[in-house]
């Protein structure tokens, strides 16, 4: 009979590589985000404090000029900051993939997050990320992907030049290998199988 002592495993949420994937689209134009602008991404059912919120605004005013940021999710209140675009909620997930793939980096602001699905969706659109060091978002990023902080401004801030210096193609492929490799749907089926493959054979 197998031994029943096992290491405890990590299958990650699956996302929909077929539905998040690198896009084409006119979706600056719909929200008028300017095309030349350097566009920094966040998504959040509902914007607070833990999802980052005030971070955004303060980064609002301090990005260098020609770049904005651009908020998907609901606000109490949709303060008027400087470079700050608020979408409070898209169309469908088609309308949100093509944002993912717009942007030039996503930016996820959570203290909070069990998995963190929105930086992965990202990352399968071919768009660089920056996460805090923090639960679990930085097992989705590697220096390939994107790029690990810890929370501060000052480091946010330096992270978007980096990644702006090294430009949103030098990440791209890397981003989207990335999910389907180790998140996509089809990796955690997989594992799943495999897990419970084990415990039958215990």
């Amino acid at each position: 009979m197998g031994s029943m002592t096992h290491l405890p495993e990590t299958i990650y949420n699956g996302i929909d590589t077929e539905l998040f994937c690198p896009k084409e689209s006119d979706i600056r134009k719909t929200y008028g985000i300017p095309e030349d602008a350097f566009m920094v991404l966040g998504v959040a059912s509902f914007w607070t404090e833990d999802k980052g919120l005030s971070l955004f605004l303060e980064l609002g005013e301090k990005l260098q000029e020609n770049a904005v940021i651009v908020l998907v999710g609901q606000v109490a209140e949709q303060l008027q900051k400087k470079n700050v675009v608020y979408i409070p909620r898209t169309e469908n997930q088609q309308q949100l993939a093509q944002l993912y793939s717009t942007a030039d980096v996503y930016v996820n602001g959570s203290v909070e997050e069990t998995f963190g699905m929105t930086t992965a969706e990202a990352l399968a659109c071919g768009t660089p990320a920056i996460v805090f060091d923090s639960t679990a978002c930085p097992e989705i990023v590697d220096a390939d992907t994107g790029i690990v902080i810890q929370k501060s401004i000052d480091d946010l801030i330096s992270a978007i030049d980096t990644i702006r210096q090294r430009g949103k193609a030098s990440y791209s492929s890397y981003c989207a290998d990335r999910v389907r490799t180790h998140f996509s749907e089809s990796r955690m089926t997989q594992n799943y199988l495999a897990l419970y493959r084990r415990i039958l054979n215990d």
